[in-house]
């Protein structure tokens, strides 16, 4: 079953399938550069969702929930973690 996006998702992976919402990254942009910019981002983030879980010894990395994944993710890619985003995986 493949989960449909929120509004304020700009993608997600689920399985093998990689979904990009390229309509937001672009209403928010501004410009053509900024777009292809957030949208590699953005691609490589919800790519490692894919990639990662298929490294040896994933299962036993400390908190590897879907939060804790999220933060490792967002860590390797440099982005921004806080409580308000915490509060959006609940």
């Amino acid at each position: 079953m493949l989960k449909t996006y929120k509004d304020q998702d700009y993608g997600f992976a689920k399985g093998n399938v990689l979904a990009i919402n390229i309509q937001r990254i672009w209403l928010e942009s501004g410009s053509e550069p900024n777009f292809i910019r957030e949208f590699a981002k953005t691609y490589s983030h919800e790519l490692l969702h894919i990639i990662l879980p298929g490294i040896a010894g994933w299962p036993n990395i400390k908190n590897s929930t879907e939060i804790g994944e999220e933060k490792i993710i967002r860590k390797l890619c440099k982005e921004q973690w806080n409580r308000e985003i915490e509060k959006s995986y609940n």
